[in-house]
C-alpha cells in the first residue's frame, strides 16, 4: 500500500476597499478626483454613466480617477481570486445663480438706487461681487447703491466669481 499525502490551501475572503472624492468646484471645472483603496494588490477598472472605459489599473492597493467634470462614475474592483465589488461615485459641483432686486422701482435722476444681492448658492462660496451700472460706474459690495446723475436707460449687470473660479451674470435694464 502506497500512501501519498498532498496538502493545498483553498482561499476564500472578502474585498474591502475604501472610497473617497472630491467634487469638482463648479458646473464647468474638470477638477474632482475620485479614490479607492484596498489591501493587496487588485484590478481596477473605472467606467462613465454610459458604460465607457475610462481608466484600468491592475495589481495595485489604491487608484484614483482625475480631472472629472460632474457626473455619474463606476469603479470595479476586481481581487486576483475573482471577487469583485461595485461602487458609483457621483462627483457633483457647486453652483450659483446671480440675481439682484434695485428699489426704488422709480428711480429719479440724482437720487440713490439701492442694489441688493439676491444670488442662491449651492454647495459653493462667492468670493466676489463685481457691480457694472452701464454708466461707467462699479462697486465690488455684496450689496451697493448709486446715484444717476442723467435720465436714461441704464443696464447694470452683477456678475458674482465662485470658489473655483467660476462665475455667473445678472443683468437689468433701468430707467432713470
Amino acid at each position: 500500500n502506497c500512501t501519498a499525502t498532498h496538502t493545498f490551501t483553498i482561499s476564500s475572503g472578502t474585498l474591502n476597499a475604501t472610497f473617497n472624492q472630491h467634487n469638482a468646484s463648479c458646473p464647468s471645472a474638470n477638477n474632482g478626483y475620485a479614490l479607492a483603496t484596498t489591501t493587496g494588490s487588485n484590478n481596477f477598472s473605472w467606467t462613465n454613466s454610459t458604460g465607457g472605459n475610462m481608466q484600468t489599473t491592475n495589481a495595485v492597493a489604491a487608484d484614483t480617477l482625475f480631472n472629472l467634470l460632474p457626473g455619474t462614475y463606476n469603479l470595479t474592483i476586481t481581487s486576483p481570486l475573482g471577487c469583485s465589488i461595485t461602487h458609483t461615485f457621483v462627483i457633483s459641483s457647486g453652483n450659483a445663480n446671480a440675481s439682484f432686486t434695485v428699489s426704488p422701482v422709480h428711480i429719479c435722476a440724482g437720487s440713490t438706487a439701492t442694489f441688493t444681492n439676491t444670488t442662491t448658492t449651492s454647495n459653493t462660496t462667492i468670493t466676489n461681487y463685481n457691480w457694472n451700472f452701464g454708466d461707467g460706474n462699479s462697486a465690488t459690495t455684496q450689496n451697493t447703491s448709486h446715484i444717476y446723475p442723467n435720465a436714461g436707460t441704464y443696464t447694470v449687470q452683477l456678475i458674482i466669481t465662485m470658489n473655483g473660479g467660476c462665475f455667473d451674470t445678472a443683468s437689468q435694464i433701468i430707467n432713470v
